[in-house]
């Protein structure tokens, strides 16, 4: 599965998140996320998040996020769900994403460190080559 979801990129329908859009690349030598989001207000801009995922258990720290540094690792809890830890160093902002994928659909359950749940859809289209 990790083969077939990497680099695509998963967009959302406005949701509770602002998540626009997500990407993982997890067959990367140095696997990593990225994921865009809207911003909270009209006349601020988007902002993303990004850096790079330990597989092995253990959280890699780098990447951009909106506060300072990110620390994110992941793992498969079955064939299908991607479970990806994130949070901010020196904030108190653990956050966990619960990733089910079905064909080009992906399910993301959030949950924040106070509690805090929301569930948004997001899909992925396959890029065809046109032919002249």
């Amino acid at each position: 599965m990790a083969k077939q979801v990497s680099g695509k990129i998963y967009a959302f329908a406005p949701n509770a998140l602002n998540l626009r859009t997500l990407v993982l690349n997890l067959n990367d030598v140095d696997p990593s996320f990225e994921f865009v989001s809207s911003s909270a207000t009209p006349t601020t801009t988007n902002f993303g998040n990004s850096g790079p995922l330990g597989l092995d258990g253990t959280y890699r720290i780098g990447g951009r996020a909106r506060f300072g540094v990110n620390a994110a690792k992941g793992s498969w809890h079955d064939e299908k769900t991607f479970v990806f830890d994130l949070q901010t160093l020196g904030n108190d902002d653990a956050r966990t994403f619960t990733l089910s994928f079905e064909g080009s659909n992906v399910d993301l359950q959030f949950q924040n460190a106070f509690g805090w749940k929301a569930r948004v859809q997001g899909t992925t289209q396959q890029v065809t080559e046109v032919k002249p």
